[in-house]
């Protein structure tokens, strides 16, 4: 304050001042200014955080389980018995003329049927009998055309005419009558021949035959069944026993007969 005041001294009056040259005295000085205070001290750094712990290892992957070894293949079952064709619902199914259709399957065998039409015992001998046989058979859609008569005349008989078939005789339905050519001339079959080429029974009715149950001739064939003179024997579709071709004689001139029909072969002799 006292600076202040001679600096105004000064400069009014132009002069160094003198001692006692201004009125009064300048007031006391004022104490200097205090100094500012000094920075604060900067904060110490943090200390570093500590390290993190090293993970712990992983367990060591187990080592995978070996396959097992690979089965054996089973092996391949046998081939079926070539021959047979399944799946059939008629004789005419069947692709062997020799193959009857039973419960569905074929399986080797020859069909027999009674004739649906009946005549004296002028039948035209071997050759007229035979050709009636394929003509019924022709009707009914029935195969093949090496249908024969079961009949006997002077030249010969069933026994020597047909082959001695190793499989069995059917009905046209499928019905087995003999298991093979023994069983047929034993006397017994298994089932009476008693359906003509349709399927349609014909029960208790006379056939016109010639011959004995063992396939061989009677002697009584009205001549060669090329006549109405004399006596024929006859079977009956009604029996199985060996009545079924040698059940009675009756006159050749009897219209009301039929006759028995066999298929043994691909073809007529």
């Amino acid at each position: 304050m006292r600076r202040s005041f001679l600096l105004m001294c000064v400069l009014v009056l132009g002069l160094v001042p003198l001692a006692g040259g201004c009125s009064d005295s300048p007031p006391a000085g004022m104490g200097g200014t205090g100094g500012d205070g000094g920075t604060a001290g900067t904060a110490g750094t943090g200390g570093s955080g500590g390290t993190a712990g090293t993970g712990g290892s992983g367990g060591t992957a187990g080592t995978g389980g070996s396959g097992g070894t690979a089965g054996t293949g089973g092996s391949g079952g046998t081939g079926g018995t070539g021959g047979s064709t399944s799946g059939c619902s008629s004789n005419n199914d069947c692709e062997n003329e020799l193959e009857v259709c039973v419960a569905g399957t074929c399986v080797a065998g020859t069909e027999v049927f009674v004739t649906s039409t009946m005549s004296n015992g002028d039948l035209g001998a071997v050759t007229g009998a035979d050709t009636t046989c394929r003509s019924r058979a022709g009707s009914a859609g029935l195969r093949g055309v090496g249908w024969h008569a079961w009949i006997s005349v002077f030249a010969g008989n069933p026994s020597s005419f047909f082959p001695h078939q190793t499989i069995p005789y059917h009905l046209v339905d499928g019905t087995k009558i003999a298991d093979d050519w023994d069983d047929l001339t034993d006397g017994n079959l298994d089932h009476a021949i008693n359906l003509d080429e349709s399927g349609t029974l014909v029960s208790g009715s006379e056939v016109w035959t010639g011959t004995n149950s063992a396939g061989l001739g009677t002697g009584s064939a009205c001549g060669s069944f090329d006549q109405t003179a004399g006596s024929g024997t006859v079977g009956s579709t009604a029996n199985s026993g060996e009545e079924w071709t040698s059940s009675a004689s009756r006159t050749c001139s009897t219209s009301s007969v039929r006759i028995y029909c066999f298929k043994w072969g691909p073809a007529p002799l």
